[in-house]
């Protein structure tokens, strides 16, 4: 009788351990799910990041182009002022351009930075 209630210990435990072990397995197995499942995740929002980034870069881009165009034409003109007074308006004019510009691409790349 003993030995018989040793016996039927030893296989509810042997059971209990089973049944330990396959839950276990079963947590590692819903936690990978739920890994891969973040990891798809953090995929799909790293590539709409980049999207974002590549428009916003394309965006500054024709903005610089759109730029260019208008210093080529205030550094290609002929136009040198009549006088004095008129010559300094356009060096201000020149160098505030200038400045601007410079101002808007360190700030365009101190925000893409972060």
């Amino acid at each position: 009788m003993l030995v018989s209630s040793a016996m039927s210990l030893v296989i509810v435990f042997c059971s209990g351990w089973k049944l330990k072990v396959m839950c276990g397995v079963m947590q590692i197995e819903s936690m990978c799910v739920g890994l891969q499942d973040a990891w798809q995740d953090l995929q799909d929002r790293s590539r709409k990041h980049l999207s974002l980034k590549a428009q916003q870069y394309i965006v500054w881009a024709r903005d610089l182009e759109i730029w260019l165009s208008e210093m080529n034409d205030v550094l290609s003109s002929t136009d040198y002022g009549r006088d004095r007074d008129a010559a300094s308006k356009l060096l201000t004019k020149h160098k505030v351009c200038c400045a601007c510009r410079a101002l808007n691409c360190i700030v365009w790349l101190v925000i893409n930075m972060v």
